[in-house]
């Protein structure tokens, strides 16, 4: 009987229990695939919502080239940033704010900038009085002192000379000693040459100030204004201005942040809204299709199946990489690219940054909505 049960066992039991399985197991996955079928399938609504919508035409359709694209304002965003790090002390504008050329949009910290500057008008004063000092020559006080000066080593000069002649005739009568005359021709050729010495310091006096002088001194207040350019320059460099018309799109830094330009984001970006214009990717394929003032429009998924219409405004020079890539995993990014800038009609509500399709051409049928 054991025999026999063991035997029933590895025969029978095993392949029918595999058996059991598959068979409950393809129950279940028929039964799975029957439900994904329903919950797939399409019901009344969505079929009579479907029906509604236009259908857009596709890449190649209708005499189309089709292409993803991104909004951005007219000639592109500029990317403002200041010349010099530093902390930033004020912006002077908000988002959405429209500014002119040469606006000063923020302040960079300038302690140190605006104390140099202090300091170089400080050497230009000086340097200035300096120069006028020089033109106006010497006080009419000291040019009269020095008068005095010269009729006085006149005086004594006169004095010394008679004394000496009358010292010559004693010496002829053998009344004076050698030595006498000898001390007082000395004495006269002394105050005869502290005579001249009185003279021409006073002709100096009286006939103004050399050519040199005042050439080294116009020279120092030269210097001294340039190097109170140099620091003012240094000084306005630490306020941003507006390089052109626009607007303010996005500011990325805030009052007392640190801010380093070529590194990171710029302090704001600027655009001119007037047109906005749209850089689309054209495959390589298509771009014999495509000519400068062709019509063209664009949708954007925010608006459904609205066409904004445009026209063609530039067409690249050069095949490139893709730019501009979607969420499709099935997308491909190997594809090669020409650049076509589309011009929009005013008024359109993109905004820049806002990824669109952009199709190019003219349909055989339909119209911009």
């Amino acid at each position: 009987m054991t025999f026999t049960l063991r035997a029933f066992t590895s025969r029978w039991y095993f392949p029918a229990l595999a058996t059991l399985i598959l068979a409950v197991s393809a129950g279940l996955l028929i039964y799975q695939i029957r439900m994904g079928e329903q919950i797939a399938a399409p019901n009344a609504a969505d079929r009579a919502a479907a029906a509604k919508l236009p259908e857009l035409p596709l890449p190649g359709a209708d005499g189309l080239v089709a292409g993803n694209g991104i909004v951005e304002p007219r000639g592109h965003e500029l990317r403002v940033a200041p010349r010099s790090s530093g902390v930033i002390r004020r912006l002077l504008v908000a988002e959405g704010a429209t500014v002119r050329v040469g606006q000063v949009l923020a302040e960079l910290d300038a302690t140190i900038e605006e104390a140099a500057v202090q300091a170089a008008a400080a050497e230009v004063a000086s340097a200035q009085r300096e120069l006028e000092k020089t033109l106006a020559g010497e006080r009419p006080e000291l040019i009269e002192a020095s008068q005095r000066d010269a009729e006085a080593a006149r005086v004594r000069a006169d004095q010394s000379v008679g004394a000496l002649q009358r010292l010559g005739v004693l010496a002829q009568q053998k009344l004076v000693t050698t030595d006498e005359f000898e001390r007082s021709r000395h004495q006269a050729a002394q105050d005869c040459a502290t005579h001249r010495a009185a003279v021409a310091r006073l002709t100096a006096l009286t006939n103004g100030p050399r050519a040199e002088d005042i050439g080294i001194a116009t020279a120092r207040r030269e210097t001294a204004r340039v190097r109170l350019a140099e620091k003012q320059a240094q000084a306005a460099a630490r306020r941003i201005t507006a390089p052109a018309e626009g607007r303010v799109l996005q500011i990325k830094y805030r009052p007392g942040e640190y801010i380093m330009p070529g590194t990171g984001d710029p302090l704001l970006l600027l655009g001119d809204l007037s047109r906005l214009h749209v850089r689309a990717d054209i495959d390589e394929r298509d771009i014999a299709r495509v000519q400068p003032g062709m019509p063209a429009f664009v949708t954007a998924a925010a608006f459904g199946d609205q066409r904004f219409p445009g026209r063609v405004l530039e067409i690249g020079q050069r095949i490139g990489r893709k730019n501009i890539r979607t969420d499709d995993p099935k997308e491909r990014i190997d594809t090669k690219i020409l650049e076509v800038v589309v011009e929009l009609d005013a008024g359109v509500p993109l905004k820049p940054g806002q990824r669109v399709t952009a199709f190019v051409g003219q349909p055989t049928s339909g119209g911009a909505q």
